[in-house]
């Protein structure tokens, strides 16, 4: 799995295998912004989902840095 973040104007990207630690509380918040951008995505292959649905969508163009850059 590869998962590209987007955080205050920076991209990077996370290859598989890692863990995620949040609150039950903020895990059901992901679990619904997944459905719903899973719902989105049925006429692509991929997209952006919101983790917070204030976060303005900002990513940069082009590639992301690597997680440890």
């Amino acid at each position: 799995m590869k998962l590209i973040i987007s955080a205050r104007g920076v991209k990077r990207e996370l290859r598989a295998p890692f863990a995620l630690c949040c609150s039950a509380e903020d895990l059901e918040s992901l679990i619904h912004e997944l459905q719903r951008a899973r719902g989105s995505m049925l006429s692509s292959p991929y997209g952006w989902v919101k983790i917070d649905p204030s976060h303005p969508c900002d990513a940069p163009s082009g590639p992301p840095k690597d997680w440890t850059e």
